[in-house]
């Protein structure tokens, strides 16, 4: 179940990825995309569950960490990019904007950021809510 759930996680991510470049989608699409920005947050959280469920230390740590770098990288590019739109070329910015949307996959297609960085700030803070076993 580790192994599949792990697998749905980062595919679900990937297929973020790729609709966070769709270009302002409205209507039903809008819903769509950002269902599954939300949706790709359950895989991490079912493995969270399973982690404590049955004690398992490394499921847990390796959820926490999934967590700290994507919220690491998130604040990195963000800041790369606030700081590059300022003082570089053009083609600079849209490349750290890019690494951006990758790193920030979820994000950026759920078009409303604050979501997301809840989602990844709560399961983060639900890895440290049980002692770890040893």
């Amino acid at each position: 179940m580790t192994l599949f759930l792990s697998c749905a996680w980062g595919a679900l991510y990937i297929l973020c990825a790729g609709l966070g470049f769709l270009v302002s989608p409205s209507g039903p699409l809008k819903f769509a995309v950002i269902l599954l920005s939300v949706l790709c947050f359950v895989p991490g959280a079912l493995l969270l569950w399973e982690g404590c469920r049955t004690k398992n230390r490394k499921i847990i740590l390796s959820v926490r960490w999934v967590c700290i770098v994507s919220l690491a990288l998130t604040t990195l590019f963000l800041v790369a990019f606030f700081l590059c739109a300022a003082f570089a070329s053009e083609t600079v910015v849209n490349g750290v904007f890019i690494a951006l949307a990758i790193v920030s996959a979820p994000m950026f297609s759920g078009q409303y950021w604050v979501i997301s960085l809840a989602l990844w700030g709560g399961l983060l803070s639900a890895t440290f809510l049980k002692k770890l076993p040893r």
